[in-house]
């Protein structure tokens, strides 16, 4: 699907145009996470487990030019990657405006700056989790203006409901 998509971006640009994706599925009877990363940035896991946030695994081929932007190469190929959240697992998606985003001095977030904020955002809910990490984004820019999107999604793997799996 994701070479088609980009297959699809290249027969329809008039000019340099691309995008990044993040594509996931999850399947709760089987408990597997299934994702695919056309050039976007890597969300961040929050693994119960452990009780430690991290990058989720970038995978770099240097033989060959793969996972790239939609739109960029003909026939670029792509990477499905399986993993396994446990309960309590979250995943923090967010855009570029998120780490781009500057401080008053002009020094940018980054994503290691991401991952420092989310460490220090209390755990709970999606639903809380997401507004408290965009308030600490909006704390480290301060007075300097947003340059673009910000979004953030956060998905967390709860309990199985009475009569899923295990």
């Amino acid at each position: 699907m994701i070479r088609e998509l980009n297959d699809a971006f290249l027969q329809g640009a008039e000019g340099v145009q691309f995008a990044t994706a993040f594509v996931l599925s999850y399947q709760s009877k089987l408990d597997e996470l299934r994702y695919t990363n056309a050039g976007h940035l890597p969300p961040l896991w929050y693994r119960a487990r452990e009780r430690k946030w991290a990058l989720t695994e970038w995978i770099e081929d240097e033989e060959e030019m793969s996972d790239l932007p939609l739109g960029l190469i003909s026939g670029t190929p792509y990477t499905q990657v399986s993993a396994s959240l446990e309960h309590g697992d979250i995943l923090v998606l967010y855009t570029d405006g998120i780490t781009e985003c500057r401080n008053p001095a002009g020094v940018p977030l980054g994503i290691d700056g991401l991952l420092e904020l989310a460490e220090g955002v209390p755990l709970g809910l999606p639903t809380s989790i997401g507004p408290a990490l965009i308030k600490a984004v909006d704390d480290f820019r301060g007075t300097a203006p947003s340059i673009d999107d910000e979004t953030v999604v956060v998905l967390q793997r709860l309990p199985n409901s009475p009569g899923q799996g295990e």
